[in-house]
């Protein structure tokens, strides 16, 4: 069954005049209508794009790319996907310990797993900071110094003076997502080297996301976050958040209220420093690493962005 929702355009709409800024400014309907197409199997996304079926799909799984690049009348097209962190069970179990946490970070070179994830360096980039550099008013490189400081010797030596007594260390994963198992499994192997006694917990998504709501059937896991227009939009980071993780930290709560105070971005800016380097400091999440999502795109297709979802205003489509 040909499952989609279809947007007509609605004729009396005017259109604002200013040049189009983000998401802001002049949003024109150039076409008449607009089809969105429910594919869940990732090789009949590709080969619809392939074919012309489709202007553009979205998804598009990474070891596609070259496919794409070599076909006719579609492109290749990266938009900001967000950023992946591992996410410790700070309520209960072994990562309630801050020095464990930072031997978790320690353990794992995160150049490595990014690479055994995405198999492609076009994926991913290496950074420490919660916002993309795009995002010049939130970016901040506080704590990047506690960032990627992969040292077996040094994660081994915070093991052993802490409280762990070989302990299971539960990583929740799933296949439905192949780059948070790859990552999963990486970190299990990291860890054991470690002196971790580890296993991997794997189900589907939706197990996964309502087995995490309950501290005790985890450790950490791995999860990409999407691209949030500010930092408090992140769950994972004020206290009064249920998200599975449940930070608790003062510093960090009272950064994000002064940074809601703040009468400009400009005066903000110290604040959201604290907040970056308290985030390293304390490791509630260990940030792993920007990520670029993949899209295939019509050569038909003129005036397409992709800022925080897709945007289809202004976008224009040759029809010959």
């Amino acid at each position: 069954m040909d499952q989609h929702t279809h947007l007509t355009k609605f004729d009396d709409y005017q259109s604002r005049d200013e040049e189009p800024s983000g998401l802001a400014g002049r949003k024109e309907a150039l076409v008449d209508d607009v089809y969105f197409h429910y594919i869940t199997d990732e090789s009949t996304r590709v080969s619809g794009m392939m074919t012309g079926e489709y202007d553009i799909g979205f998804s598009i799984p990474a070891d596609s790319i070259d496919q794409i690049d070599a076909a006719d009348g579609v492109q290749s097209f990266f938009s900001d996907g967000g950023i992946y962190s591992f996410v410790f069970n700070n309520k209960a179990g072994i990562f309630t310990d801050l020095d464990l946490r930072q031997a978790f970070n320690m353990a794992i070179d995160y150049e490595d797993l990014l690479i055994a994830s995405y198999g492609d360096d076009r994926f991913y980039e290496l950074d420490s900071a919660l916002a993309l550099p795009s995002q010049i008013d939130w970016y901040s490189e506080e704590g990047s110094d506690r960032y990627d400081t992969f040292d077996v010797e040094a994660a081994k030596a915070l093991v052993e003076q802490s409280s762990y007594d070989g302990e299971e260390v539960v990583i929740l994963t799933t296949r439905d997502y192949p780059e948070q198992y790859n990552m999963a499994v990486v970190a299990q192997q990291a860890l054991q080297d470690i002196g971790f006694n580890v296993s991997l917990d794997v189900y589907d998504w939706p197990t996964v996301q309502e087995l995490r709501t309950d501290e005790n059937n985890f450790d950490v896991f791995a999860v990409s976050f999407a691209v949030r227009p500010t930092l408090h939009q992140y769950p994972f980071l004020a206290s009064t958040s249920d998200y599975p993780g449940w930070t608790n930290n003062e510093t960090i709560d009272e950064n994000l209220a002064l940074i809601t105070e703040a009468d400009s971005l400009q005066s903000a800016t110290p604040y959201i420093d604290d907040l970056q380097q308290e985030v390293w400091d304390d490791l509630p999440v260990a940030k792993i690493g920007n990520i670029q999502a993949l899209l295939a795109i019509s050569d038909d297709v003129s005036g397409y962005s992709d800022l925080i979802g897709p945007i289809l205003w202004n976008v224009s489509i040759d029809e010959d």
